[in-house]
């Protein structure tokens, strides 16, 4: 206890006061702490006042315990977990605390980390799975004071992690260092530091995420055995290190620095070879290097016939790439398909690749996703809207689709929705603009109708981002809501779901 209390802060929040409803304060702060893990302190000791001052509304331990799961370690004010702060406060918190192990799972460990707690941590913590973050994101102006004096606590605690790492579930290294200065030392002490985890077996791992340059890789982590992962997430040219290990993978996240180190296609090739359970797969900018495969060569060929979801994320890349990546994938299961920061010559490459067969492409396509693609070339002119036309023709399986973009030709998509029989299985329209076109209303409305009465397929769900679509004209968002289910968003939150 006398341990705990050296890091202990009084200077709380000031109280929430209560509302109508003696509910009603419960509800909106347990709210609040899933939206804004800022207002933690003031919900917390809100919530404590509330218990103490109206006795019909005290909560139970286990409700307790349900907030507090909430509140992620680098959200408190001392940088630690919740649990050390909430047994700090009254003899009840203290035994919910304790006597609750799942609270104590989450390990998050950086470098100005209290190590002398993660003992008690992890004790707490048993028996239940672990999720360890281990950040290691050194800069440049605390580099020697990391360096010299915190490396052998960090020593440590990765020794205590890898006594302990036959329970964790979920594993997440972040390791960077940001200036020249320093790097070759940096690299030696990041070595040593990790080299408890490199021959480490990891019998519960589902979960691994690595993010950090390929050249701070400390190498190949967990080369003792992962039988269980499924979900990893790292740099492409990493990929191929981990080769052995993904045999049982059925999610795979592939990024690339932009103009940095990509995969020749061979080497992509060998990595989805390597999954054969393989079912979603996201892919962030130019992972890719088909210049290796020289300017006459056939276009690689990847199939993944297990692939249900596919993410593409495309910022400042060569238009060449959507072209050649998307002509040679196959994936006859494809269910998911979401295209994120497309310019406009990625996203007219991609659609000509969907258009060079007289088929569609992906037959079983159920869910089509736009975010922040550029519709337009320049205006929109019949180039843009016939490219439009040639997107929906492509995908006529579609039941879900989420358009979510700032570029005026997103409406082309909704005319051709409401005037042609395009998609006729369209059931959810997520419509995702923070200001509403000209008329949005009454197009929408025309939609909704038209689909209903020429094609017997009604939108069932209406998703739309709530300030835009209060700004439609009141009639409009009666008839809506009368005709459809419409479903009311935030645009941070939904961001973050992507």
């Amino acid at each position: 206890m006398a341990l705990e209390q050296n890091f202990y802060i009084t200077n709380h929040a000031q109280r929430l006061n209560p509302n109508t409803h003696p509910n009603e304060p419960i509800i909106d702060s347990i709210v609040d702490i899933r939206l804004s893990h800022s207002l933690q302190d003031k919900v917390i000791i809100g919530l404590s006042n509330q218990s103490r001052q109206q006795p019909q509304i005290r909560l139970p331990d286990e409700l307790w315990a349900e907030i507090w799961g909430w509140i992620l370690c680098r959200e408190t004010r001392l940088k630690i977990p919740f649990p050390f702060i909430a047994a700090w406060v009254s003899r009840r918190w203290r035994r919910t605390a304790l006597y609750t192990p799942y609270l104590w799972q989450n390990v998050s460990v950086f470098t100005s980390f209290p190590v002398q707690l993660l003992r008690l941590q992890l004790e707490r913590s048993i028996p239940c799975c672990l999720t360890i973050e281990l950040d290691l994101l050194w800069c440049h102006h605390a580099g020697q004071k990391i360096q010299y004096q915190n490396k052998d606590k960090l020593a440590l605690a990765v020794s205590l992690l890898s006594k302990n790492i036959e329970r964790c579930r979920i594993f997440e290294l972040r390791a960077a260092f940001v200036d020249v200065d320093g790097f070759d030392i940096y690299q030696r002490v990041l070595k040593a530091i990790m080299r408890p985890l490199i021959n480490a077996s990891v019998p519960q791992l589902e979960r691994l995420l690595i993010r950090c340059p390929e050249e701070d890789h400390p190498g190949p982590l967990f080369t003792g055995g992962l039988p269980r992962l499924s979900n990893l997430t790292l740099l492409a040219t990493q990929c191929t290190t981990y080769l052995p290990l993904l045999h049982g993978l059925t999610s795979l996240e592939l990024s690339c620095i932009p103009h940095g180190n990509a995969l020749t296609p061979t080497d992509f090739q060998n990595t989805v070879a390597a999954c054969p359970h393989l079912t979603h797969l996201a892919i962030r900018n130019q992972c890719i290097d088909y210049e290796y495969s020289g300017n006459n060569a056939p276009i690689p060929s990847f199939n993944l016939p297990s692939l249900i979801s596919l993410s593409v994320e495309l910022h400042h890349v060569d238009r060449h790439f959507a072209r050649l990546f998307f002509e040679g994938f196959s994936a006859p299961r494809l269910e998911s398909l979401r295209l994120h920061h497309f310019q406009w010559e990625s996203y007219r490459a991609f659609v000509l690749a969907m258009c060079k067969d007289p088929t569609p492409r992906f037959s079983n396509l159920l869910k089509l996703s736009l975010f922040d693609v550029d519709i337009l070339h320049t205006v929109l002119d019949a180039e843009s809207r016939n490219y439009c036309l040639k997107l929906l023709l492509s995908f006529p399986s579609v039941q879900d689709l989420a358009i979510y973009t700032e570029d005026p030709g997103d409406s082309e998509f909704l005319y051709l929705l409401a005037t042609r029989p395009l998609c006729p299985g369209l059931r959810n329209l997520s419509w995702l603009r923070q200001f509403p076109l000209e008329n949005e209303g009454q197009v929408l409305r025309d939609l909704v109708a038209w689909r209903a009465l020429h094609l017997g397929s009604p939108i069932i769900t209406l998703t739309c981002f709530r300030d835009a679509f209060d700004d439609i004209d009141p009639d409009s968002r009666d008839w809506l809501r009368q005709n459809a289910r419409v479903e009311l968003r935030r645009p941070v939150a939904f961001v973050e779901d992507l």
